[in-house]
């Protein structure tokens, strides 16, 4: 009975002791963990508020979903949480104002879906989407490859960045981050406002009707004309946008 009282005392002692001096345990990365979601409907919004998205259209009826959570905590490792509700896809991972965590998630979709990203300060990549993709965070980086549907991305603070696009249409916004968008076919609609951002946008080919406003500076490499099909519209307050040949 004594050495049971002891081994308990000693136990609260060594929980308190890492309380006051404000030791950690550190959570070593972990084996993935999988979950399956069967979706309700052809659109999907993935909420992310803290960590790292890869996510990409598969040939698969179910959303199929990878996270690695790592962290240290003074009581243990992060508190992640993940489920779908509706049309919305959460994922989750919370640490106390003592702890350091982190999060890295990859997800799979059914290629009937059109899917929309809200992220924070995490990195959102998406690859191959022919539907509708829609991409906002706070400050985290957005990097998109191949894709054919209408493209929305927007960021405060983040960079975006977009390689062999083949959308019709595109819808690119920053405050202070940086814009990069290579096309390998014209686009219809595309239209890029920054606040203090620099913008490139890479074009192929083509004569483009040209509309620049705001009081920075659009540099325009292409040829244009006014009846071009193909529309840029490029505003910024302070940045600097440029429209050039495709390499």
């Amino acid at each position: 009975m004594a050495a049971r009282t002891t081994a308990r005392t000693l136990l609260a002692g060594a929980v308190a002791l890492l309380l006051l001096c404000g030791c950690v345990v550190t959570v070593a990365d972990p084996e993935p963990e999988e979950r399956t979601f069967t979706p309700g409907s052809d659109r999907l919004t993935i909420v992310v508020d803290n960590g790292d998205l890869d996510v990409s259209p598969a040939q698969t009826n179910e959303i199929l979903v990878k996270r690695w959570v790592s962290g240290r905590s003074v009581l243990g490792g992060p508190n992640a949480t993940w489920e779908l509700n509706g049309e919305t896809l959460s994922l989750l991972s919370e640490c106390d104002q003592e702890s350091a965590c982190h999060a890295r998630y990859q997800v799979l979709i059914p290629e009937g879906i059109s899917l929309t990203v809200e992220g924070g300060d995490g990195r959102v990549e998406a690859t191959a989407f022919g539907k509708p993709l829609t991409i906002s965070t706070d400050e985290g980086a957005v990097e998109v490859q191949r894709v054919s549907g209408p493209l929305t991305l927007s960021s405060e603070e983040g960079d975006l960045r977009a390689g062999g696009v083949r959308s019709r249409t595109l819808r690119a916004d920053t405050g202070s981050g940086r814009i990069d968008v290579s096309f390998i076919s014209a686009p219809d609609d595309a239209r890029v406002t920054t606040e203090e951002g620099n913008a490139t946008l890479e074009l192929p080919d083509a004569a483009y009707d040209v509309d620049a406003s705001g009081g920075g500076e659009v540099v325009t490499e292409v040829d244009t004309h006014e009846d071009s099909p193909h529309k840029i519209a490029a505003e910024t307050d302070g940045g600097r946008i440029r429209l050039v040949p495709v390499d």
